[in-house]
């Protein structure tokens, strides 16, 4: 099982660039950089998913797959938890 860590930030008038930001063998590892990337002081939403949201404006969140073939994978959203 692999951990893809995946981000955006909110751009007013404009399509969100959704970018993948890394891939982990851990849930902690990717904990860990989802709380990189937003700037270290991350808080979670209790939004039923694994979103993160950043004292920098950052969004990421997490998609998690098996190695393989991964059949056209949605990043644009996060898993459900």
């Amino acid at each position: 099982m692999f951990y893809i860590v995946v981000y955006s930030t909110p751009q007013y008038g404009k399509s969100p660039k959704v970018l993948i930001n890394g891939i982990y063998n851990t849930n902690d590892d990717a904990l860990t950089r989802q709380k990189e990337i937003c700037g270290g002081g991350c808080e979670s939403a209790n939004l039923g998913n694994n979103n993160v949201y950043g004292i920098n404006c950052m969004i990421s969140w997490m998609k998690t797959v098996e190695e393989g073939d991964l059949n056209e994978l949605e990043i644009y959203a996060p898993d459900t938890i």
